[in-house]
């Protein structure tokens, strides 16, 4: 499955979802026939259960919009974001790892309001202007937001797929409050600085933000195959 979407960084957002079957085949020219020895093959180990901790910082930015007198409006300006996360994941095997995170974010688009700066006009011949509007940041507090989540996490060499659903602890923009969901792809820098690459929606429909930064996992006690 396949999903298209400039991760809110333009309007319109209109995303596309895609699925596709894929058959292949696979022949080895060069089949091995000479047995391995015991004492030369891969001895794999036991698999320490054990907690990890990762740390991710991120930055990206979104468009966003205020309402008024019950209409949305869309701002054109695009907004920094910043946050972090901090994510305990009990690792259970070589594959799968779950957990929760602890989500703080700066939004700089929080508690955004419209302000009518002109009224549209209408000419004899019937073409009418748009209205114009004025989009500012009101109180600071209303950028932040803190929440709690449940993580799965998906152990592949070199990657992990880190899934999560939470809801705010808090939120200074009443948009912010409730669910939100995250989904991000955990790649490898050394063994255990990574690059986190996700996205964030909000109660399973509103786009929020991309998740594009850095992470570092401490208490690693993955086992080192080679």
């Amino acid at each position: 499955m396949t999903h298209f979407s400039n991760g809110n960084t333009g309007i319109p957002n209109t995303g596309l979802n895609t699925a596709a079957l894929n058959v292949g085949i696979v022949y080895n020219f060069a089949p091995q026939t000479t047995a391995i020895k015991s004492e030369n093959a891969l001895q794999i180990p036991e698999f320490p259960r054990h907690i990890s901790y990762d740390l991710v910082v991120f930055s990206s930015y979104c468009r966003s919009g205020a309402t008024f007198n019950d209409e949305a409006k869309m701002s054109p300006d695009r907004y920094p974001v910043v946050g972090f996360n901090f994510n305990p994941m009990y690792n259970v095997n070589y594959r799968f790892r779950a957990g929760a995170s602890l989500d703080g974010t700066w939004d700089s688009s929080g508690g955004l309001q419209a302000i009518q700066t002109e009224a549209g006009l209408c000419s004899i011949g019937g073409s009418c202007s748009e209205d114009k509007f004025e989009f500012i940041r009101t109180d600071v507090s209303k950028q932040f937001s803190l929440g709690l989540s449940a993580r799965v996490e998906y152990v592949m060499p070199f990657f992990s797929i880190n899934a999560g659903i939470g809801h705010s602890l808090y939120a200074g923009d009443p948009g912010q409050r409730g669910l939100y969901q995250t989904l991000a792809l955990k790649t490898a820098i050394t063994r255990n600085l990574f690059l986190h690459v996700g996205y964030r929606l909000h109660k399973f429909h509103e786009p929020n933000y991309l998740m594009i930064g850095f992470g570092y996992r401490f208490h690693n006690l993955f086992p080192r195959l080679r």
